[in-house]
């Protein structure tokens, strides 16, 4: 019974397979046994087992293979670093309006060595390439911008280029763009077996530490279980209250101030020595020297690593400068290739960051270097932007798309009542267009009359050599009158069957004679 009815992936209830077997007894006359004994003989049952045949064996091996992961045998900082995405148990606001806009998506490195968080990228949009290279690029460069702009009481001291990363199989990691970055930095790219997550252990946990400490934090926005918030009432959508701004903050002091920290259960089990991954990172260096092989080391022009890293676009250079999202940038070297150039058509790649777009980068072939190109004073003043003292006020893309969807909804109508006015006036044109075309098929069903009237009259003059008696205005008129009120009622016009005596099977003849 327990074989056959119990361990099934239909996964039914205890309780419910003891029903059966009691209506089972009952049926043959036996007494059936008392619930605690099944109760007993189904606990008895392995765990293993009941999870291949409940839940099958995908399952199995999730739950009861150990993580151990890849077997790296490293013994240095950025010897291999772990990226994964994850959309984030947190319901955020926007940051004009405080209303709801969603859970965010995370980006996140780990070096498995010092268990340190190698770099992030916190946004609201599907993980991309983008994604993975501002997480890199916040990974490598140094951090004390970071720390300074969100006021951390620690450092942030991991940095450098590691020697090997390890991804799963998603094609932000498997594009062109990417593979191109690590090869020219000698990065080596490992990547997972498919559909196996544990593979990359340390990521994963620490993505579910983070949530942990989100649900302990954060709870008016922590994203519960569906049964859960039905006991609690808790509706994160309701009691959201944080932006993604005031989030990434909140985010780096935890890393930095927190985790960074306290004692790590991992490193006790690999080490044994109770320590955080800050002070392993900084024992690791004082070990390593910073001059052996393996450790942390840094590329040689870090601007053309920035630059190697950011997306792009190609825009033609135009009289008043670049225009991207609506804005437009301008510096004297754009008039200068202008004016040295004799194709205007030619299209130019122009990068930026997408964290700050109050510059953009335009690549010069003849110059062979970036050059910075400045946003427009007039557009830096509409965007609350300090034209003289800019690095005040940083503007991300992220914000510029809010503030535009912002001044749409104050200023004009949603683009759906739009649609439906246009729908409107094509309705209208649409009945004018057919009572246009009714009007211009009833004038020739007249006309018709009128030439079937008078052929009818001169034939009769020649058959009886006498006058035709002439039909009455009413009768002459009545099918037109009959066609119109069937034009009124009905878009599709269906004229009457005239009488008989208005057609002429010889009229066709008449004519050509």
């Amino acid at each position: 019974m327990i074989e056959e009815k119990y361990l099934n992936a239909n996964e039914p209830s205890v309780k419910g397979v003891y029903r059966f077997l009691c209506a089972e007894c009952k049926k043959h006359g036996l007494n059936p046994p008392h619930y605690n004994t099944f109760r007993n003989r189904v606990d008895s049952v392995a765990d293993k087992v009941k999870t291949e045949k409940r839940r099958g064996r995908k399952v199995l091996r999730d739950v009861f293979r150990p993580l151990y992961g890849q077997d790296y045998h490293v013994n240095y900082p950025l010897g291999v670093v772990e990226i994964d995405h994850t959309v984030l148990d947190v319901m955020l606001v926007d940051r004009f309006e405080r209303k709801l806009v969603g859970r965010p998506k995370v980006t996140v490195a780990i070096d498995v060595d010092t268990r340190m968080v190698f770099g992030y990228h916190v946004s609201f949009d599907a993980p991309d390439l983008l994604a993975v290279g501002m997480c890199m690029l916040n990974g490598i460069l140094p951090k004390d911008e970071i720390t300074k702009k969100f006021g951390t009481r620690n450092i942030w001291p991991i940095r450098g280029l590691p020697k090997s990363i390890l991804l799963d199989n998603a094609k932000e990691f498997r594009s062109g763009g990417f593979f191109n970055f690590c090869k020219l930095y000698a990065i080596e790219m490992v990547f997972c077996p498919v559909k196996k997550p544990d593979t990359k252990p340390h990521v994963e946990r620490f993505i579910k530490t983070l949530n942990e400490a989100i649900r302990d934090d954060l709870i008016n926005g922590y994203v519960i279980p569906l049964a859960e918030k039905r006991r609690t009432g808790h509706d994160p959508e309701k009691h959201a209250e944080l932006t993604i701004d005031e989030f990434e903050t909140w985010l780096v002091h935890w890393i930095v101030d927190e985790y960074h920290q306290r004692v790590h259960d991992g490193i006790k089990e690999k080490e044994g020595v109770d320590i955080s991954p800050q002070r392993w990172y900084e024992q690791r260096l004082e070990e390593t020297g910073g001059c052996i092989v393996g450790a942390p080391t840094m590329p040689v022009n870090v601007n053309q690593l920035k630059f190697d890293v950011l997306p792009f676009e190609k825009r033609l250079l135009q009289r008043g400068g670049i225009k991207m999202w609506g804005l437009e940038y301008n510096a004297s070297i754009i008039a200068e290739i202008r004016t040295q150039s004799s194709n205007s058509k030619v299209e130019h790649v122009v990068k930026y960051d997408p964290r700050d777009i109050r510059e953009v980068y335009l690549w010069v072939e003849q110059k062979g270097r970036y050059f910075n190109i400045p946003l427009k004073n007039v557009y830096m003043e509409q965007l609350r932007i300090n034209p003289r003292d800019p690095s005040d006020n940083p503007l991300s893309l992220q914000e510029y798309e809010h503030i535009k969807e912002a001044k749409g909804k104050k200023y004009g109508m949603p683009q759906h009542e739009l649609a439906e006015a246009r729908a409107l006036r094509q309705e209208i044109l649409d009945v004018a267009r057919t009572k246009v075309k009714h009007a211009k098929k009833s004038r020739r069903i007249v006309e018709k009359q009128q030439i079937n009237k008078t052929n009818a009259t001169s034939m009769k003059i020649r058959e009886n050599n006498e006058p035709a008696e002439e039909l009455s205005e009413e009768e002459e008129f009545l099918p037109a009158i009959a066609m119109q009120e069937n034009t009124d009622a009905d878009n599709g016009f269906k004229p009457e069957i005239m009488p008989a005596r208005y057609y002429d099977d010889d009229f066709e003849g008449d004519m050509h004679e």
